[in-house]
């Protein structure tokens, strides 16, 4: 029989939607014969250590949860908020643990729930509203049963990512594979260093090169440049002769149509970890190098947002956020 670790997140006074969440898991126990281990705030005690309870459920959340359900009935807590980007970092970095996300329709409009369901689009997990405690008890029956059915029809190869790879079970093998790993790693970057020595050349940087040499913003010479098109900007990135990257930014929403002056320009950025970073006071700007990534918006290291490339090597006209330019 099939273990199958839950945490139910949300406000403390949420009992009622807590209570209906759980009488479903283990009504779903005897018809999918899958044994729940449901847990929520109240099930932690605060002793297990120093730091208090908030650390035990948030150790279960990263480690041992298959699962992990917010309800946001009436308002979006600062804990709840924790307990999400815990989870949400822990499925981003190790597709680990699954995410479902039900909110009233009053919560709607919350700046923060929004902010989650763009996040949870990135991801592709799931989030429902609902109404009415009658629909929530509806709407999560039909969820459960859609994700039990993924869970127990997982492949081997699904079974080799999730549980052999990502899990904390099979330490000794895995530590053995991960020896192996680190050796042909290792060799393989020995060959790709000595290949680079002896071609002479160092590795290309991400921006593609292109034919024309001076910026559509001010005309000074640049040496490379991306565009990409996000749901709401177009970004370029520019590199200068003296090296330092440039940030330049028009909205596609309020745009006006062949104006070049773009509506946010941010000079001194740095290239790191497939992202080049822009700063603007307490703001960061982060723009993919490589396809698949989205472009992120931090300030300091919470993330305000992200939005999707629809365009990773955007060719179309520039257009400019700023009304008064308009004939």
């Amino acid at each position: 029989m099939k273990k199958i670790r839950c945490f139910i997140a949300g406000a403390k006074d949420q009992e009622r939607q807590r209570e209906i969440l759980t009488s479903i898991f283990g009504n779903k126990q005897t018809k999918w014969n899958v044994m729940f281990e449901t847990k929520s705030f109240l099930d932690f005690d605060g002793t297990l250590s120093s730091d208090g309870q908030q650390k035990d459920y948030n150790s279960y959340i990263l480690q041992k949860a298959n699962l992990v359900v917010f309800v946001f009935d009436h308002n979006v807590g600062e804990k709840t908020i924790e307990e999400f980007i815990l989870a949400y970092k822990g499925l981003l970095s190790r597709n680990h643990p699954d995410i479902i996300v039900f909110y009233n329709a009053r919560v709607v409009k919350d700046s923060n729930l929004q902010v989650m369901n763009m996040m949870m689009n990135q991801l592709k997990q799931y989030y429902i509203e609902y109404e009415t405690d009658e629909d929530l008890k509806h709407l999560f029956s039909e969820e459960i049963d859609k994700y039990i059915k993924r869970y127990t029809e997982k492949s081997l190869l699904k079974w080799l990512i999730h549980d052999f790879f990502w899990s904390n079970r099979y330490i000794q093998a895995k530590n053995a594979v991960i020896v192996v790993l680190g050796v042909l790693l290792c060799c393989s970057i020995g060959y790709m260093s000595l290949q680079k020595h002896s071609s002479g050349k160092e590795e290309p940087e991400l921006i593609t090169k292109i034919l024309e040499n001076e910026s559509v913003y001010d005309g000074s010479v640049i040496i490379g440049s991306r565009t990409i098109r996000t749901t709401n900007n177009i970004v370029r990135v520019e590199k200068l002769v003296d090296g330092v990257y440039r940030y330049l930014s028009w909205n596609v929403v309020r745009g006006e149509k062949g104006k070049k002056e773009p509506s946010l320009v941010i000079s001194g950025g740095e290239y790191k970890n497939r992202y080049y970073h822009f700063k603007k006071e307490t703001y960061q700007y982060c723009v993919p190098a490589l396809k698949g990534n989205p472009l992120i918006i931090m300030e300091g290291n919470r993330m305000l947002g992200s939005e999707v490339v629809m365009d990773f090597n955007y060719q179309g006209v520039l257009e400019q956020n700023n009304s008064s330019m308009k004939d």
